[in-house]
């Protein structure tokens, strides 16, 4: 069980890193001043990185207790569906019916994954 909540931790810190990375592209890159400057003009990619380096914690944490075959279609699809529903009320990106059935679909086959992995 401990393993799942790892892997909870591991996508939903993938995902916020993701987001992070979509803000930050908006703006680009600033690497002009001095290095507290540079610092904060790029927070939230430095924050993309906390992010990412913190789910490769969980993420390993979590594949020392769960099945490679499990662990990463989970991680995979929880972080799709995560960045996707931020891309729809946070940026506002248009995402058609046909996807939503897709996204349905992609969810029923990873609760088939979870509960008949080996875990």
């Amino acid at each position: 069980m401990i393993g799942y909540v790892y892997l909870a931790g591991a996508f939903v810190l993938n995902s916020l890193g993701t987001v992070l990375v979509k803000i930050h592209s908006a703006r680009g890159f600033v690497l002009e001043g001095g290095l507290l400057s540079i610092i904060t003009k790029n927070i939230s990619f430095i924050g993309a990185l906390l992010l990412f380096a913190l789910n490769l914690i969980c993420y390993s944490l979590a594949l020392s207790r769960l099945p490679l075959s499990v662990g990463y279609p989970v991680m995979t699809v929880a972080s799709f569906v995560i960045v996707n529903a931020f891309s729809y009320f946070y940026f506002r990106e248009h995402i058609g019916l046909i996807e939503v059935l897709g996204y349905a679909l992609i969810l029923v086959g990873i609760t088939l994954v979870i509960s008949f992995g080996r875990a």
